[in-house]
């Protein structure tokens, strides 16, 4: 399905969109279930490619479209494991800043 509110904010070639999802983690050991603890991913991005979609008579029809990601930054249980920013040159595993010398090398 296309829906026009959400065309009308994504699909803009000079503005960046920040999607959200959201999720649960369920955490087992050999017991079961220990516990769950919600995750959330966010990425700011641009459409690069819009694929108008195949359609066939009484038949689903896809949408498949590319977008260039700019921004993304996921975070499970409170704690940030990623994070990365392409126009700012940082990318950040579990906390820890894994381009910082990179950055120092070149006198970012």
């Amino acid at each position: 399905s296309l829906y026009p509110e959400v065309a009308a904010k994504t699909y803009h070639p000079f503005r960046a969109a920040q999607l959200m999802v959201r999720g649960n983690q369920q955490l087992h050991d050999a017991r079961g279930l220990v516990k769950e603890v919600p995750v959330v991913t966010t990425v700011t991005a641009t459409i690069s490619k819009n694929g108008l979609g195949n359609f066939k008579h009484k038949e689903k029809s896809e949408h498949s479209t590319t977008y260039q990601a700019t921004e993304i930054r996921q975070v499970v249980d409170g704690r940030e494991v990623l994070y990365y920013n392409a126009f700012k040159n940082v990318f950040r595993v579990g906390g820890e800043d894994v381009l910082s010398q990179m950055r120092k090398n070149i006198g970012a």
